[in-house]
């Protein structure tokens, strides 16, 4: 991910949850961007562990994987697990879960 997407990511986040009308950028600004690029990272592995390991969970409880929003945007080796699990899961009709990744409601709309 681009530091400079990273950035907006992160200001988008303060300014929408915290409320804030002004945001003053620290002089360190690459040290706070690379820690976000960092975190960003860990929860996508995290995303591909969790989906291998709770893949043959999903199977044995019926459960179909579905996800909304832009996997194009993720790293390849997350959109590659994704789609396995997606897959696999297709033919499944218990449970639908849908994981909303990369997803914004905006963006949906307006692709719609």
């Amino acid at each position: 991910m681009a530091i400079d997407a990273t950035f907006w990511v992160a200001v988008s986040f303060i300014l929408f949850f915290g409320g804030l009308t002004y945001l003053k950028v620290p002089q360190k600004i690459n040290e706070i961007l690379n820690k976000l690029i960092t975190e960003i990272d860990t929860l996508m592995k995290l995303l591909v562990s969790s989906l291998k390991d709770e893949f043959e969970e999903l199977n044995k409880n019926n459960i179909k994987l579905n996800t909304i929003g832009n996997i194009n945007n993720l790293p390849n080796k997350v959109q590659k697990e994704l789609n396995y699990v997606e897959n696999k899961t297709s033919e499944n009709n218990g449970l639908v879960l849908t994981l909303a990744v990369s997803y914004g409601a905006k963006e949906e709309i307006t692709k719609n």
